[in-house]
């Protein structure tokens, strides 16, 4: 029965992320009028190499699948990320199939992805429980706050606020560095007989530090700015990042208090 929970978590992976890497290269095909940019497509290779490479191990597949996500980030989401919505977002139709909504939906993909991934590795067993949800909780939810942060980008083509151009790279920016981040979060956790999980205390502080600085307080600030006065809410996601804030600081105490 395992077995096949993971075989099937394999393949629904794979066409999930050829599904959305395809999906992705249409936007630049559309709307720059070349069929030329369909070669996009082949951003998913290096991804599946590696994710190939690495299930060709028989064990530990769940503590090294960050190198796969990892790959995805760099040679896939970040440069469609840049693509579409740095340069093609103005240009979007909402009229044309390939218009905002569908971009939104492709890019709703990745917590999808992320989760089929490591579902797909053959230690996802009943001693790796407690590693598996710990994975998927915390870079799942790191996800929509990115994806909420590139939808209030597409949402200023069809309201009334309008944000400077340099707001707008800004937010690009941060997205980019927080899903650079959600590789560590997946780095920083390994296998605990006792516990079930345990954390690479060195990666650990290092990903809470470099999120609470250049994510969650650039961000906090930014949504408190395009919230007071440009008057777009964003309080769900105002409060999450001062929650995350604290509990950086928080746990980062509490690995200083273990050292010493």
């Amino acid at each position: 029965m395992v077995h096949c929970l993971t075989v099937a978590g394999r393949f629904f992976f794979v066409a999930c992320f050829i599904t959305q890497t395809t999906m992705f290269a249409q936007y630049p095909s559309v709307y720059l009028h070349s069929h030329w940019y369909n070669v996009l497509i082949l951003l998913a290779v290096p991804t599946l190499v590696v994710w190939w490479l690495l299930l060709r191990k028989n064990n530990k597949q769940l503590q090294q699948l960050w190198m796969v996500w990892g790959c995805y980030i760099l040679t896939m989401i970040i440069p469609m990320v840049g693509l579409i919505y740095g340069g093609l977002r103005k240009k979007l139709d909402g009229n044309h199939f390939f218009g905002p909504n569908v971009l939104m939906m492709t890019t709703c993909g990745s917590p999808a992805i992320a989760l089929l991934l490591l579902s797909s590795a053959n230690d996802t067993a009943q001693d790796n429980v407690a590693l598996f949800a710990e994975i998927c909780c915390n870079t799942i939810l790191d996800l929509f706050d990115d994806i909420e942060l590139l939808d209030m980008l597409l949402s200023q083509n069809e309201s009334t606020f309008h944000l400077p151009s340099s707001l707008e790279v800004s937010i690009l920016v941060c997205v980019c560095i927080s899903l650079l981040l959600s590789t560590l979060e997946m780095a920083e956790k390994k296998h605990d007989r006792d516990c079930g999980c345990k954390y690479r205390k060195r990666i650990y502080f290092l990903r809470l530090l470099l999120q609470m600085f250049l994510v969650n307080i650039a961000l906090l600030i930014i949504r408190l700015v395009v919230w007071l006065k440009y008057k777009h809410n964003a309080s769900i996601f105002i409060a999450k990042n001062l929650i995350v804030i604290v509990m950086s600081i928080i746990n980062m105490t509490r690995l200083g208090s273990d050292e010493d």
